[in-house]
């Protein structure tokens, strides 16, 4: 089965299911980015409220026992900025030739994306995409990002500093201000 074919089974269940679900990941990062870039993986939010971890597990068990080389995930709601994401998404359909999907907005892949790089700066497919996505010169919500930025402590990497909009950079600095500022504190104490 291919990536598109996968794609369009996966949605269908999700449709199916009571599950309010979007796009993330490399895939729909794909469609803001400067070019293209394949991916291999599907990734989606998704609630299903107390029986989420349940349902995801249900799903994933169902695809698996489909011999496919794509990996399909699922972003659980302990992601900080999950709950705005996915309301958002809900206004950001898009058609991929079967249909409507909601997905992640410009905004939120970015937030996604910086989330990540928090974690691990060396991801290079994250950083990649980050670049394209500022590259590409669509209109973003620069001062939503700033405000999720800000919420979670998620400052721009180093290696973006050079192409990442202004005021996200000036955010950025605040954050590591203030998380020196913090640290000090603490020693102190």
């Amino acid at each position: 089965m291919d990536l598109i074919q996968f794609f369009k089974e996966v949605v269908k269940v999700l449709k199916t299911g009571n599950v309010d679900y979007a796009l993330a990941g490399g895939m729909i990062a794909s469609v803001y980015r400067e070019n293209e870039r394949t991916t291999n993986d599907l990734d989606f939010l998704i609630f299903s409220g107390e029986k989420t971890q349940e349902v995801a597990s249900s799903i994933i068990k169902k695809f698996k026992k489909i011999e496919n080389k794509i990996r399909l995930n699922f972003i659980l709601p302990d992601m900080p900025w999950f709950e705005e994401a996915l309301k958002r998404a809900k206004f950001n359909e898009i058609d991929f030739g079967f249909g409507s999907v909601p997905c992640l907005t410009k905004e939120d892949v970015v937030i996604s994306k910086l989330y990540s790089l928090r974690n691990d700066a060396q991801r290079f497919n994250d950083l990649d995409e980050l670049k394209s996505i500022f590259h590409a010169g669509f209109d973003i919500d620069i001062p939503y990002i700033c405000g999720q930025m800000q919420k979670m402590g998620l400052p721009v990497p180093d290696s973006l500093k050079s192409m990442a909009p202004k005021s996200l950079l000036l955010t950025s600095k605040r954050i590591r201000r203030q998380s020196r500022r913090n640290f000090v504190k603490n020693i102190d104490k």
